[in-house]
C-alpha cells in the first residue's frame, strides 16, 4: 500500500504505476461512492498470490477498511501526527495465513529541516508501535533498532569502543553529564590510532552558565588530538562509526533531550557518506 494525504498526489502515483504487471487500486476522495465500492470489490476479487498495489489516502483506509493480506506500506508523503501513522500502520496488523512480517518503507530528506523534523516524529511513532529497523546485514551483536533517551547511550559508548577507523559525532549541544561519561572513551579511542571528530555549535550559542565548561572541555579534548569543529547553527544529530554504522534521529547524542525523541542505529554506508558530506560542506563554506 502507498499512503498519502493528497488526492492530487494519488493521481501522480497511479500514473507512475501504469504499464506495470501489477493490479493498481485507487482509493481517494475523488471517487464517487459507487466507484469506491467497486474499488473495494476489486481488491477482494484479487486471487491469493497475485501482486497488487493500493494507493490511498488515510481517510479512506480507516477502521472500516479491512484487507488482511496487506504486508507492506510505503509512506510517500511526509506526515508527523502519531495518530495518522498508527492508522496507516494498522492496516498491516491483520492476521493472515502465511504473513510472517510487515514492512514500512519511509523516506527522510536530511537537507530540509521541516521534513527532517517530521521524520524524527515518525520514528518515535514507529517505536511506540513496536517496529524495529530491518537491514540486509549486521556487523555486531548490537541491535539495529529504534532507541529512546533511556536506552541509547550505553550502546553509543559500545560502538565508539569498537571503532576500527574513525568516529564522527555531530551534536549541536553538549550536556555535562554525557560529556563526562564519553570523554575518556573518546580519548582512549583516539589514543589507539582512530580518528575522532566532534562537531558542535559555536561556543557563543551555548547558555552563559555553560560557556566556561564547554570552552574548557573543548580545549581539553582538542588539545589531546580530537578534532573539534564548531559549526554555526549546527542542527545535525548523528554519529558515524567507521564510515558505515550510523546513529541518526531526533536525539542530540551528547546533549539534552527535551522532548520524546528517538534514534535509529543502522549499517548504511550511503547514509554515512551523505551525512559526512553535509559536515564537510559546512566546513568548506
Amino acid at each position: 500500500m502507498l499512503g498519502t494525504e493528497r488526492t492530487s498526489h494519488i493521481k501522480q502515483l497511479v500514473e507512475l504505476q501504469s504499464g506495470k504487471t501489477v493490479n493498481v487500486i485507487e482509493l481517494s476522495g475523488n471517487l464517487t461512492a459507487k466507484n469506491r465500492k467497486k474499488a473495494v470489490e476489486s481488491i477482494r476479487a484479487i486471487k491469493s498470490g497475485e501482486k497488487y498495489v493500493i494507493i490511498a489516502t488515510g481517510k479512506l483506509i480507516g477502521e472500516g477498511f479491512d484487507e488482511a493480506r496487506l504486508d507492506t506500506l510505503f509512506m510517500v508523503m511526509p506526515i508527523a501526527w502519531k495518530g495518522t501513522i498508527a492508522q496507516y500502520a494498522g492496516r498491516l496488523h491483520r492476521n493472515y495465513e502465511g504473513k510472517k512480517e510487515v514492512l514500512i518503507y519511509d523516506y527522510v530528506d536530511v537537507h530540509i529541516p521541516v521534513l527532517e523534523r517530521m521524520y524524527h516524529k515518525r520514528l518515535t511513532a514507529y517505536r511506540s508501535l513496536g517496529y524495529s529497523i530491518k537491514t540486509s546485514s549486521s556487523t555486531s551483536d548490537l541491535e539495529n533498532g529504534i532507541f529512546d533517551e533511556s536506552n541509547y547511550f550505553d550502546y553509543v559508548l559500545k560502538d565508539i569502543e569498537r571503532a576500527k577507523k574513525n568516529v564522527l559525532i555531530s551534536s549541536p549541544y553538549l550536556q555535562k553529564k554525557k560529556i563526562e561519561k564519553v570523554k575518556d572513551v573518546l580519548l582512549k579511542t583516539y589514543s589507539s590510532g582512530i580518528r575522532v571528530t566532534l562537531c558542535t555549535n559555536e561556543i557563543v550559542a551555548f547558555p552563559d552558565k555553560q560557556m566556561n565548561y564547554i570552552k574548557a572541555i573543548i580545549e581539553k579534548i582538542s588539545g589531546k588530538g580530537i578534532d573539534v569543529i564548531q559549526i554555526k547553527n549546527n542542527r545535525y544529530r548523528f554519529m558515524i562509526i567507521d564510515s558505515r554504522i550510523v546513529w541518526y534521529g531526533g536525539i542530540d547524542i551528547l546533549g539534552r533531550c527535551l522532548n520524546e525523541q528517538s534514534l535509529i542505529r543502522i549499517d548504511n554506508g550511503a547514509l554515512a557518506n551523505e551525512l559526512t558530506g553535509i559536515i564537510y560542506e559546512h566546513i568548506s563554506q
